[in-house]
């Protein structure tokens, strides 16, 4: 038998919940997961032939799985909305970034060279 190795989804994953006594004909269940039907779970499908469908623990889907943004995020939008978010937490402030100013709830702050931040008072800045 060869051994087992770590890998990592590329796409997403269909689900809905599992209810509680519903017909799983048709749906994988594991043996173990046969006698905990009662701890809830999911129904995945294969996104691409939706006959193949399989039950998910509800502790599996918890430690693994989360729900998708309602809106497309790149990896460099999802990056800069994290920078901007520890940003205005750390510091009450607008972000602006090369010049170019994001608003934030908690203030005006703005980045005038790549190797430094600095936030707004007024327009002048002070270095963070």
């Amino acid at each position: 038998m060869s051994e087992y190795k770590q890998y990592q989804r590329k796409g997403l994953s269909e689900m809905r919940p599992y209810i509680q006594g519903e017909d799983l004909t048709g749906i994988s269940v594991s043996e173990p997961d046969k006698n905990n039907l009662h701890l809830g779970g999911m129904i995945a499908r294969n996104p691409k032939n939706h006959d193949d469908k399989w039950f998910v623990a509800q502790k599996y889907f918890d430690d693994n799985l989360e729900p998708v943004s309602t809106r497309h995020v790149t990896p460099l939008q999802s990056a800069k909305d994290a920078f901007i978010e520890a940003f205005s937490r750390a510091f009450s402030g607008t972000l602006v970034a090369g010049g170019i100013w994001f608003n934030t709830p908690d203030g005006e702050a703005v980045k005038e060279a790549w190797n430094h931040l600095q936030q707004s008072e007024g327009r002048g800045g002070k270095e963070v």
